[in-house]
């Protein structure tokens, strides 16, 4: 066979005097790879195959390790909140407990004053401002 005959070989045929082209198999083994995609090897091939297959199952697991943190991270972030609004609700009582207490010693004190200084509590009872609790 000469160099062109090993790429196709022309079918006469005597009868009819028609023409065929026959391609030799080892041109359709050089075009095949050519068509194929990536994708397609990769899942025919059984390695890849199994390399996808770990590559999924890594990457859900992962996944939900993620949402595991997630959720850990937010049950982190209300509990210190929880923490915080308890701590400014102590801090909001203990100040209107001490502001009640201030109010109650300047009363206090000013109705000692009130009362140990004539002239002032004649003007407040005239006035109508001093009363006695």
């Amino acid at each position: 066979m000469s160099a062109s005959e090993t790429r196709s070989k022309v079918l006469t045929d005597e009868s009819t005097g028609s023409t065929a082209i026959e391609e030799s198999p080892r041109n359709r083994q050089n075009e095949e790879p050519e068509q194929t995609s990536q994708t397609e090897n990769l899942q025919t091939d059984p390695f890849n195959a199994r390399i996808s297959e770990i590559f999924e199952k890594q990457t859900v697991a992962f996944e939900r390790q993620m949402m595991i943190k997630e959720e850990e991270f937010m049950s982190q972030m209300k509990e210190r909140e929880e923490v915080k609004l308890k701590d400014l609700e102590t801090k909001l009582e203990n100040f209107e407990k001490w502001r009640k207490e201030i109010r109650l010693e300047g009363a206090k004190e000013l109705n000692i004053k009130l009362h140990s200084e004539p002239e002032v509590s004649a003007e407040l009872e005239h006035e109508g401002g001093l009363q006695e609790k």
